[in-house]
């Protein structure tokens, strides 16, 4: 059983990179946040978008409190790249949702998201 409100269930495999904001405003980011690569280092994330680099999807945001950050500014995180998410606890950008197939790509989100080894799916079994 998992407690209500916790987004990584079971077996989850967590890995820590810097994070950018690549904005020109301020960017609030908490757990659950869908998160890119600016091409393939997995090191520097950014937050995806509905855009050509969303097919480069690596993971969720698994922070334990909200961050704000100014434009361009830079922090460290921890996200998770593979096991189990509650689709209620994730935060997909604008206009996307686990079917939309990505520029780039002949597969829906979900589909790159399960070859990432990551399932997006609400629990039944929670207290």
């Amino acid at each position: 059983m998992i407690p209500k409100g916790t987004i990584f269930y079971l077996t989850n495999s967590t890995r820590t990179a810097l994070f950018k904001n690549d904005s020109n405003k301020e960017l609030t980011i908490k757990s659950g946040m869908l998160v890119t690569t600016d091409g393939w280092d997995r090191n520097n994330l950014l937050l995806a978008k509905n855009d050509d680099k969303l097919r480069h999807v690596i993971g969720f945001l698994d922070l334990d409190k909200e961050i704000k950050l100014a434009s361009k500014q830079e922090v460290t995180v921890k996200y998770c790249e593979s096991g189990y998410a509650d689709k209620r606890g994730i935060t997909l950008p604008d206009g996307v949702d686990l079917k939309t197939i990505p520029q780039g790509t002949n597969k829906t989100l979900e589909q790159i998201l399960l070859d990432l080894r990551i399932e997006v799916a609400i629990p039944n079994w929670e207290f």
